[in-house]
């Protein structure tokens, strides 16, 4: 009985932990595209980044970034820093 709890804990803490990282990202579909990125969504996607960097900070940059994206931390952290 407790083997049968746990299973159904832990698959229900995977279940939440893939739901949390697959968001509905605005960017996600324009910035994975068959062609490549399109640079439209690229242009707005750093001057939406730069202005969130610039009025709240770094962290808050990263997080527009996910949100936006769709991205894991280290790749949106790792946008934002090579920001110029």
């Amino acid at each position: 009985m407790i083997i049968a709890a746990g299973v159904i804990l832990a698959s229900y803490a995977v279940s939440r932990i893939i739901v949390r990282r697959t968001p509905a990202a605005p960017l996600a579909a324009r910035l994975d595209g068959p062609n490549g990125p399109d640079p439209a969504a690229l242009a707005e996607l750093d001057e939406g980044a730069r202005d969130v960097r610039r009025t709240s900070g770094d962290v808050a940059a990263i997080k527009h970034v996910r949100q936006q994206t769709g991205w894991g931390l280290l790749e949106a952290k790792t946008y934002v820093d090579r920001l110029t």
